[in-house]
């Protein structure tokens, strides 16, 4: 009996210790459950920030290239409009000139009038197109930039960001582990990290100034996202024929595009080739002036890529020196056909780049790996060790029989940390690379123009298990 006795009381004590550690061990559990969740929710809801406002800052970059396109599409109309234009008063001559010749002064009048009738509708469209395009440029530039560049900006600050980290991480963290919290040294680590994050970001403000880091940076992406005709508009046609314009953002809130055509006669050797001007039209997209067209980006150096790390001719190579050139300084919108000067001016645009704009500092996110990969959020959970069904929360056991709950700051506790990082993957297949990665085989900085920001849990960085350790 004594034996039994002993065995008994030994047995009842294993099972209350076999049960209190399934009960903390299971509690635990839930505890690092809520903890990972509410990392790898805060790390999502950052992620996603990032990428709204890489969204928004593409927005503007594609208003940018519409504003172009519109830029280059009245220049050529007027190109178009200035040849058609001179070939009718060519032909004027011409009929005058040969009307005694039988059977072709019938054709020459019918070329002339069809020339006329040309000329007509292209003045009647320009008249139109002229304002509505003007218009078209104001509400991008004016109506929608503005609020796209007040959110991205209000997305990325960081009482925002804060703000938005310590409500998700407590609603999480209370729908996961019921009871349990962030602790006071959670709050503080969480706060720190978001600080952190927005040191990896500069907020740039490019201004009207000629030159500066966040105008070119900006620049730079919108020069390198134009579509070809805005890029470079060339042709021959019978090999004497040539149009040559292009369209290129000379300041940070002036597009400018010149657009020539022209007829070149090759003489015998060494006289070379003689170049008669036929076309030419010019037209900016301003802020309420009407700056001269020449010599255009850079003092007409150019642009110098730092993707293709190669220098691009200002307007396409169109000079000033150019006969049309010429031209188009002094009459860019066709005077002749009944246009002022002013008419090769759209004033409605006034804020350009000039808005300011966050974007990753350069010695973060070169690689989607590492601590500089991107920002890492910790987050800490405690739960109180009486809210754990324990033999001494339940009252079992007394005396000899009673098992004392402890625990540090009597709280289980558990840490877990996301990050956010950038990865734009080219290893797609052809089709989806075209989508989605890259289709040029090279790696991606993180940036805030594209939205590849994403979310992963990581291993807990020393500095934050180190306060978070100390912590009582």
């Amino acid at each position: 009996m004594p034996l039994v006795l002993v065995f008994l009381v030994v047995l009842c004590i294993g099972l209350l210790v076999t049960f209190n550690t399934g009960q903390v061990v299971g509690r635990k559990v839930e505890v690092t459950n809520a903890a990972d969740a509410a990392a790898y929710s805060i790390a999502v809801e950052q992620a996603r920030a990032r990428n709204l406002a890489a969204y928004l800052n593409r927005g503007r970059v594609a208003n940018e290239v519409a504003i172009a396109q519109m830029v280059s599409l009245n220049s050529w109309l007027t190109m178009v409009h200035s040849s058609s234009y001179h070939f009718e008063k060519f032909m004027d001559v011409v009929t005058a000139l040969l009307s005694w010749v039988p059977g072709l002064n019938a054709v020459l009048a019918a070329i002339d009038r069809a020339m006329k009738v040309l000329n007509q509708a292209l003045k009647a469209f320009r008249k139109t197109f002229i304002p509505g395009v003007n218009g078209a440029i104001f509400t991008l530039d004016q109506v929608l930039d503005n609020p796209y560049s007040i959110a991205a900006r209000t997305a990325l600050s960081t009482p925002a960001s804060g703000a938005n980290i310590l409500a998700m991480a407590r609603k999480v963290v209370e729908d996961n582990a019921p009871g349990a919290r962030v602790t006071a040294a959670g709050v503080g680590v969480l706060g720190a990290n978001a600080l952190a994050a927005s040191r990896q970001l500069e907020l740039y403000n490019p201004g009207q100034s000629a030159r500066n880091t966040g105008g070119e940076r900006y620049r730079n992406v919108v020069m390198a996202s134009r579509d070809t005709f805005t890029r470079a508009r060339d042709g021959t046609a019978f090999g004497v024929f040539h149009n040559r314009g292009g369209t290129d953002l000379v300041d940070y809130d002036r597009w400018s595009g010149v657009d020539t055509f022209h007829f070149r006669l090759p003489l015998p050797f060494p006289l070379g080739t003689e170049t008669f001007a036929l076309g030419w039209g010019g037209t900016q997209a301003v802020d309420r002036r009407q700056p001269p067209f020449f010599p255009g980006i850079d003092q007409g150096r150019g642009w110098l890529s730092p993707y293709e790390n190669r220098r691009h001719a200002a307007y396409n190579g169109t000079t000033r020196s150019s006969i049309s050139g010429r031209f188009i300084e002094g009459n860019p919108a066709g005077q002749e056909m009944g246009f002022q000067r002013r008419q090769a001016y759209f004033d409605g645009y006034r804020t350009g780049l000039t808005a300011r704009y966050h974007d990753v500092k350069d010695e973060f996110s070169r690689t989607p790996e590492g601590d500089k990969a991107g920002p890492v959020y910790t987050v800490e959970v405690g739960l109180g060790i009486d809210r754990v069904r324990t033999s001494s929360t339940l009252g079992i056991g007394a005396g000899r029989m009673e098992l004392r709950d402890q625990a540090r700051g009597d709280e289980v506790r558990a840490m877990a940390s996301a990050q956010v990082y950038f990865n734009r993957p080219h290893e797609y297949a052809r089709f989806r690379r075209s989508v989605w990665g890259r289709n040029d085989d090279k790696f991606e900085m993180g940036n805030m123009f594209s939205p590849y920001w994403q979310a992963r849990l990581v291993e807990t960085p020393l500095a934050d298990r180190s306060i978070l350790a100390v912590a009582p």
